[in-house]
């Protein structure tokens, strides 16, 4: 099959997902694609092991020659924008066919040179606190100036690139509503990586949730708005324990919410600094009632995932994108108003929401929307 007949695609080297990918695009249409897999240092050994994949070398010399030979492909499909170079490949290409965007999350948001937006008022405050702490003066108007003038050149970055493409593929519809802003004839087609069978939900059994028992937060990363969170929980006067994962993100950021969180809830408020895997994360999870994402934008989505699927009692932001798409499907959500009385929480008006969840991300649907994809 001639290049010309054939659909590339763009990925960085990571095994969660590339091989599993692959697999599902060599179901829907065997040898119609070839996939280049990427690093800075082909010396490195690679994560993905898949026979399919075609490792290649990435850097300021080899992306001329690459965007030359993607150029003859009759479309390309760019697993992110979390591609080192993006814009030396996007300037050497000369563009054939259609250019398709996979939306992961991060690489979309920072379209947005004010992101203040995805903070709520007392996590915005924090960060600041944060951000001034130890630094006098000058150096912290220095520090304000460099970050702004970041952020503005992400800002434009990313946005180029969103110019670039032709098509956003996500399963969640707002994020590519946010977008649109930037490019208006950007095209949506709905796909996930995630299935149902990847997540392999189907070892996980429904504990009888425990409304004093609070899942907050996935990460030690400030755009989980923690502080307003645990603010309204104090005010409210919750009487249970308050679980929050930390064990990755900033350390700063986590020293400081368990600071905040322990002068609030004493021993209530219970930090877990310790990587879990997988099967033990969840399971923590499956040992709260109530599970609160407190993100304005896409965050968490794996977490936010699980815990519909247990008949979590689930809070999110409704200004998130998630909240927004899960909601247009039906998806019961459980509003924070309710953790004022939580013994009168009625858990049964979630247990629709793993059918939901089973649907949504099959493998029959999934592997459909990818046909459309590649259409």
């Amino acid at each position: 099959m001639q290049k010309g007949d054939k659909i590339l695609h763009i990925m960085n080297d990571e095994n969660f997902f590339v091989d599993y990918f692959i697999q599902q695009s060599e179901k829907v249409f065997p040898e119609l694609s070839d996939y280049w897999i990427i690093s800075s240092n082909i010396e490195t050994p690679f994560q993905s092991a898949h026979p399919k994949g075609n490792r290649l070398e990435w850097n300021k010399n080899t992306i001329p020659i690459h965007a030359q030979l993607a150029g003859k492909y009759k479309k390309i499909i760019l697993h992110s924008f979390f591609i080192n170079r993006l814009e030396d490949f996007f300037k050497y290409l000369h563009k054939h066919g259609e250019i398709i965007w996979v939306f992961w999350g991060g690489d979309g948001y920072s379209f947005a040179s004010d992101i203040k937006r995805w903070y709520l008022p007392l996590s915005w405050k924090k960060k600041v606190e944060l951000q001034n702490a130890s630094a006098g003066f000058l150096k912290r108007s220095l520090s304000k100036i460099k970050s702004l003038r970041n952020n503005y050149k992400k800002s434009a970055l990313t946005r180029s690139f969103i110019k670039s493409v032709d098509t956003c593929a996500t399963w969640v519809k707002y994020d590519y509503e946010l977008v649109k802003e930037v490019h208006p004839e950007l095209v949506w087609k709905s796909y996930s990586y995630f299935t149902f069978e990847q997540m392999d939900f189907s070892r996980l059994v429904p504990k009888a949730p425990d409304p004093l028992r609070l899942f907050l937060g996935n990460s030690a990363t400030d755009t989980n708005n923690h502080f307003d969170a645990l603010n309204y929980l104090k005010e409210i006067g919750y009487p249970g324990s308050i679980i929050v994962p930390l064990s990755y993100g900033n350390d700063r950021y986590a020293a400081q919410v368990m600071k905040y969180g322990e002068e609030l809830f004493k021993e209530k408020f219970v930090p877990v600094r310790e990587y879990l895997n997988l099967d033990k994360y969840h399971d923590l999870m499956n040992s709260c009632g109530i599970v609160w994402m407190n993100h304005k934008r896409q965050q968490a989505a794996g977490n936010i995932i699980a815990s519909l699927f247990l008949g979590r009692g689930t809070i999110l932001h409704p200004e998130n994108t998630i909240y927004r798409t899960f909601n247009d499907l039906g998806v019961k959500f459980l509003n924070k108003e309710k953790l004022k009385n939580p013994s009168a929480i009625d858990f049964s008006l979630f247990s629709g929401n793993a059918f939901i969840i089973e649907s949504f991300f099959s493998i029959e649907k999934i592997l459909e929307d990818l046909k459309n994809l590649y259409a």
